[in-house]
């Protein structure tokens, strides 16, 4: 079977999909989350969407396999991978994504983490705002 992995509307259908049933574990095994879809998404338990993103981290459990969920690499980490052979730098962000997954999954509301969305919001900002400006910085070396 094919590797297949969901952006972060997705992860929302699924919230609603499979609230109360389960992917059946042969297709949940062939699941892989995309770090970037998880920030996203927890970033929206700080906006009009808290809800829908609450029942989508809810649901992760029922829809990707927990004991062996496939992670895909950060971008950056990938081409450093493929395009100039170099290995992956060290992971911390997964290790946060995962403990804030855990924070959403033992709470009972989307309201109680309206604050740490609201960060999670933030750090993401910054992040594209930096990509942004490494992005400007090639083009402008490469332009003359």
């Amino acid at each position: 079977m094919v590797k297949i992995y969901t952006d972060t509307n997705v992860l929302h259908y699924f919230g609603e999909a499979f609230r109360t049933r389960a992917v059946p574990p042969e297709i949940a095994i062939e699941l892989l989350l995309a770090p970037i879809a998880l920030l996203e998404l927890l970033s929206q338990l700080g906006t009009r969407d808290a809800e829908s993103a609450f029942a989508a981290v809810h649901a992760l459990p029922r829809v990707h396999n927990p004991q062996r969920c496939g992670v895909l690499p950060w971008s950056d980490d990938f081409f450093r991978m493929c395009l100039f052979k170099l290995p992956p730098e060290k992971d911390v962000m997964i290790q946060s994504l995962n403990n804030a997954i855990v924070r959403v999954l033992n709470a009972t509301s989307a309201g109680e983490l309206k604050s740490d969305g609201d960060r999670m919001r933030a750090m993401m900002d910054a992040g594209k705002q930096q990509a942004l400006a490494d992005f400007t910085a090639l083009r402008d070396k490469y332009a003359g």
